[in-house]
């Protein structure tokens, strides 16, 4: 007899809604705005389009391959799913991106911006903290990738946040990565469907 938790994970994620956005809510109300518009940019501006679209080549195709190769990650996250459109995609999805997107974008690297000497200082060393932070335990070959990507993938992040002076550009595309990449890994996985495994 096989059981996933999908009862627990739904029960789970009202609170999770509320946490997020108390946490959220507290962080935008009590941290000073800052005008990201009036933050020096790099002189070779129209650099940031194919560097954008460069580091989004990358960082998905370090984690095309990483699935490709088996190395599970994020896999066990998500066997709580029972399909790609299913309401607790779509809530996990942006409510992870809400709290990151508060968290490394709008308070962290608007911070580091200024206090640095230069907006790409605050650029690389917000990516570098939000890929620590997405700790995980593996071999050297997942982990290198599991950083990579999330590396990769904060510095688009970051980079819309500083061109566009708001973090709604970045909450988007984090939402929507993070709602692919657990339709993909649903379709990917070799694992039973939770619904046919709840007996």
């Amino acid at each position: 007899m096989v059981v996933y938790p999908v009862e627990a994970a739904k029960r789970n994620l009202l609170s999770v809604y509320f946490r997020t956005t108390a946490l959220s809510a507290a962080i935008v109300l009590l941290y000073p705005k800052v005008d990201l518009l009036t933050l020096d940019r790099p002189v070779l501006l129209p650099l940031w389009i194919p560097g954008s679209h460069l580091l989004l080549f990358l960082s998905s195709l370090i984690t095309t391959l990483s699935l490709k190769k088996g190395l599970g990650i994020l896999k066990s996250s998500f066997q709580v799913y029972t399909h790609f459109r299913s309401p607790v995609h779509l809530q996990t999805a942006f409510l992870t991106s809400v709290l990151e997107e508060t968290l490394f974008r709008y308070f962290l690297l608007t911070w580091l911006a200024k206090m640095l000497p230069h907006p790409a200082y605050a650029l690389l060393l917000s990516a570098i903290l939000f890929s620590a932070f997405h700790y995980r335990l593996g071999g050297f070959v997942d982990q290198f990738l599991h950083y990579a990507d999330f590396f990769f993938f904060g510095l688009i992040l970051g980079a819309l946040t500083l061109l566009t002076g708001s973090i709604y550009p970045a909450l988007i595309v984090h939402a929507m990565r993070n709602y692919f990449l657990r339709a993909l890994l649903v379709y990917r996985s070799k694992e039973p469907s939770p619904m046919n495994a709840i007996r």
